[in-house]
């Protein structure tokens, strides 16, 4: 599952996804800076790390200027 895809005029910029959630080696390059890297998709630890860490994401992006789209998972929580 994709939980955030993130863009700028140039196009996208980056998402976090099940490559992310499911990786196994120690670094991530995803626009979620490691929060929600090797959670397991759909496991109790990535549902975890999205309540506790999701406002953290979406900060950093905006620090950034980048605009972005949430799943709808996401979107129906009130992160604003």
């Amino acid at each position: 599952m994709t939980l955030v895809v993130a863009g700028n005029s140039d196009g996208v910029y980056g998402r976090c996804d099940a490559k992310c959630h499911n990786a196994t080696e120690p670094e991530c390059h995803c626009i979620c800076g490691g929060r929600f890297h090797g959670k397991g998709s759909g496991t109790a630890e990535l549902r975890q790390a999205i309540e506790e860490r999701t406002e953290e994401v979406l900060t950093a992006l905006r620090a950034k200027g980048i605009s972005f789209h949430l799943a709808e998972e996401l979107s129906q929580r009130s992160l604003f």
